[in-house]
């Protein structure tokens, strides 16, 4: 059985490979089978569970925003949603800063930048605690 780190990542997949590919109503799953290392049993499983608990769907535009200060290669900066323009863009949401509850769900987005950059997409982690961390 798969693990809901796993699914989750495979999901974001999903929808990158998608979007990428025009699909503008629903994420196809097929398209995991061309990536390396997935099987055809990840993509059975991964199809189960969509259909019962959590189905991909195209999201709607992310709203606009500018000018708000991120943390970029280790150096601190500002950035604006037009900075993505002709990329697509995984929002990546946790709940706080400094906090147990899934870092290695966030070491794994980390780790997985170069995977997300090589279909074009760029991934933005966005906490939602307060801007005092």
């Amino acid at each position: 059985m798969l693990g809901l780190r796993t699914l989750v990542a495979l999901a974001l997949f999903v929808a990158c490979i998608a979007t990428a590919h025009g699909d503008r109503k629903h994420a196809s799953l097929d398209a995991l089978g061309s990536l390396p290392g997935v099987s055809s049993e990840t993509v059975r499983e991964f199809k189960k569970f969509q259909q019962h608990n959590y189905p991909v769907h195209r999201s709607q535009p992310a709203p606009s925003f500018t000018n708000v200060n991120a943390v970029v290669g280790e150096k601190f900066t500002k950035i604006s949603l037009d900075d993505y323009k002709g990329k697509w863009l995984v929002m990546f949401f946790y709940p706080f800063d400094f906090t147990f509850v899934c870092p290695t769900e966030i070491v794994s987005f980390s780790d997985s930048v170069g995977l997300f950059q090589a279909i074009n997409t760029e991934v933005i982690a966005v906490s939602t605690d307060s801007h005092h961390t």
